[in-house]
């Protein structure tokens, strides 16, 4: 099932990119409080370290868009630099994920007795 939610995390990862977002106001706000809490959610999800290469995904894929007329930075380094930011909020989901499984396995080993 953790593979599953890879699909999933990158259907909403690219939605949240191609969304009309870019000006200001409450639904860009909105937005981006809902990416904030995806990305830990996803994290726990997958729960595997691998999961912090997948907000890299998309820069990769946008590699042959170039660079958008009247911008400095082309699609794929503005991706990369917003990926980094994403697996940081992923690791923290990811950590979580590892902290329960740890501390599961630990109490039921502890309370089987000798």
């Amino acid at each position: 099932m953790r593979y599953g939610w890879v699909a999933v995390y990158l259907g909403v990862d690219v939605a949240l990119i191609v969304s009309p977002a870019g000006s200001a106001g409450r639904f860009g706000l909105l937005l981006l409080a809902a990416a904030a809490l995806a990305h830990p959610l996803f994290g726990f999800a997958i729960g595997s370290y691998w999961a912090l290469l997948l907000p890299f995904v998309p820069a990769l894929m946008a590699l042959p868009a170039g660079t958008p007329a009247g911008s400095e930075w082309s699609v794929s380094a503005s991706l990369a630099f917003l990926a980094v930011f994403q697996s940081v909020l992923l690791v923290s989901g990811v950590v979580a994920r590892q902290v329960r499984d740890t501390t599961l396995y630990d109490e039921t080993s502890l309370s089987e007795g000798p």
